[in-house]
């Protein structure tokens, strides 16, 4: 529930929350029709489907960054080549999982000679972990790491139509703020200022800080909480 409320509904709201400052800067009668939508639209479960949506947009995303970066990003920790884990905390995960596989790991030479059968090991292994970590009490870490990384991962599938929604709702709010010819004059309200700085904001962090580098900090953030799981699956 925790996952679903924080990684789906929160970036699909985040999206659309320019639309509905932009709505409640044109005044109190457009915010009533905004409270009113809002009603109607829990009412019939629309944040579901907007959670639903962000998902899609975000696996998409994610098959090709995972694509692009060689695989599953927890099962690249576990290769011999990658660096993340000093040699002996590495080699003391990888004889674990090996135990619990039934299988051993590849070695050098065969990750070497057959990279894609290599990350099908590493990849089991990492679908172990999944399933032997998913109590939220016992594994606090790997929940709390497995939400930011599906909050940054659907915020990166939704950015353009982020992006959009932002620039349409500065348009909406500038044209609002334009002078009225029947009376010659007009000036932005308060209201409009701070919409109009709220909206820009959000431009800005769709613009400079939703993107595959986030994602990739994050998913890296959550391999490690997986894998360093196998400290304490060896003690039971």
């Amino acid at each position: 529930m925790k996952y679903e409320l924080t990684a789906r509904q929160v970036p699909a709201l985040f999206t659309l929350l320019p639309a509905a400052l932009a709505l409640a800067a044109a005044g109190p009668e457009q915010w009533k029709s905004v409270q009113s939508l809002l009603t109607i639209a829990t009412a019939v479960g629309a944040q579901i489907v907007l959670a639903k949506f962000a998902r899609y947009v975000g696996q998409r995303q994610q098959d090709r960054m995972w694509a692009k970066w060689g695989g599953n990003p927890t099962a690249l920790l576990l290769r011999h080549t990658d660096t993340t884990f000093a040699v002996p905390t590495k080699e003391r995960y990888r004889a674990f999982l090996a135990g619990v596989l039934g299988h051993p790991m590849p070695s050098a030479e065969e990750e070497r000679r057959d990279p894609r059968g290599a990350m099908q090991v590493y990849e089991s292994a990492i679908d172990y972990l999944r399933s032997a970590t998913r109590s939220a009490k016992d594994y606090p870490l790997v929940l709390t790491e497995n939400i930011n990384y599906g909050l940054a991962r659907n915020l990166y599938g939704l950015k353009p139509y982020g992006i959009l929604i932002c620039l349409l709702s500065l348009v909406a709010i500038a044209w609002r703020g334009l002078p009225d010819p029947a009376c010659g004059t007009s000036e932005p309200t308060a209201l409009m200022l701070v919409a109009g700085g709220s909206v820009g904001i959000m431009l800005a962090g769709w613009i400079f800080w939703v993107g595959e580098a986030w994602v990739q900090r994050c998913s890296t953030s959550y391999a490690k909480a997986l894998l360093e799981t196998t400290e304490h699956l060896r003690r039971q």
